[in-house]
């Protein structure tokens, strides 16, 4: 067995587990559909929040769907002008339902930890 199945079948352990025993998110975190998230409104860089995530023993919010899939109409591998927009993000706008965009990783953001529970 490698380690990334063993970590991954300690991670479903730890899943089974909290579900069994109903537990609650730590303090401060928000529990949605037996995961727990950790919602910041500080501005940190992509290397900065997943290691401010990690510090909880978390990772930065995995978006895991298949309705969508990034792809360049003009056929290149990175829009504006070819510059380092290897990071996406979600644009939050009050007056509208935001938008997914590309960013550049360095750049600071709100970020989110999630735990799955």
């Amino acid at each position: 067995m490698t380690k990334e199945e063993d970590k991954k079948l300690q991670k479903e352990k730890e899943n089974l587990n909290k579900k069994i025993k109903g537990r609650r998110c730590p303090e401060g975190w928000r529990e949605f559909e037996f995961s727990c998230y950790y919602i910041t409104n500080e501005n940190k860089t992509w290397m900065q929040s997943t290691e401010e995530c990690q510090e909880f023993g978390a990772d930065l919010v995995i978006i895991n769907i298949t309705e969508w899939t990034w792809k360049w109409v003009d056929g290149q591998p990175n829009g504006n002008n070819g510059t380092d927009q290897d990071c996406g993000e979600f644009v939050y706008h009050p007056t509208s339902q935001g938008w997914w965009n590309d960013e550049k990783c360095c750049n600071k953001q709100n970020w989110i930890c999630g735990e799955i529970g």
